[in-house]
C-alpha cells in the first residue's frame, strides 16, 4: 500500500484514489454541503456572493462547477467553456455533443482493445521425479 502526505493538512495517509486524506475529504464534503444549502436557499446568488457569504474562494466554487456538483443558472458574465470545443456550458468540463463524442470514442477504443490478443498463455507440465 502506498502512503502519501495530504497536501492540505500534511497528515500521512494510505493513498487509494483521493489525493487528500479522509479527514480533509470529510471537511471538503461538509464545505460543499454548505455551498449547496446556500445555493438552494438563494438560487440567484452569484459566485461572488456565495464566496463572500460563506468565506470560501471563488476557485473552489469553480471547481464544484467543473466537477458537475453545481450548475450555473444565471451566468452574470461568468462563462464556463467546454474543454474540447470551447462552447459555453453551465456545468462540468464538456458540452453535450463533446461528451457523446468522447463516450463513443472511448467505447470504440475499449472494444478494439478487448478483441486484440497479445500472445498465448501455456501451462508447463513437469515430469514426475524431476525438480
Amino acid at each position: 500500500m502506498e502512503y502519501r502526505n495530504c497536501p492540505r493538512c500534511g497528515a500521512l495517509f494510505p493513498y487509494i484514489s483521493s489525493p487528500i486524506c479522509e479527514k480533509c475529504v470529510k471537511e471538503e464534503e461538509a464545505l460543499f454541503q454548505g455551498v449547496r444549502a446556500y445555493v438552494k436557499e438563494h438560487p440567484n446568488a452569484t459566485i461572488l456572493e456565495v464566496s463572500t457569504e460563506l468565506g470560501i474562494s471563488t476557485q473552489k466554487i469553480y471547481k464544484y462547477l467543473r466537477e458537475g456538483k453545481l450548475e450555473l443558472i444565471n451566468n452574470d458574465g461568468i462563462e464556463l467553456k467546454c474543454d474540447r470545443c470551447g462552447k459555453p456550458i453551465t456545468t462540468g468540463r464538456y458540452c453535450k455533443s463533446c461528451t457523446v463524442r468522447l463516450e463513443a470514442d472511448l467505447s470504440g477504443a475499449y472494444q478494439d482493445f478487448s478483441y486484440k490478443r497479445i500472445g498465448k498463455m501455456h501451462t508447463y507440465k513437469r515430469e514426475k521425479g524431476k525438480d
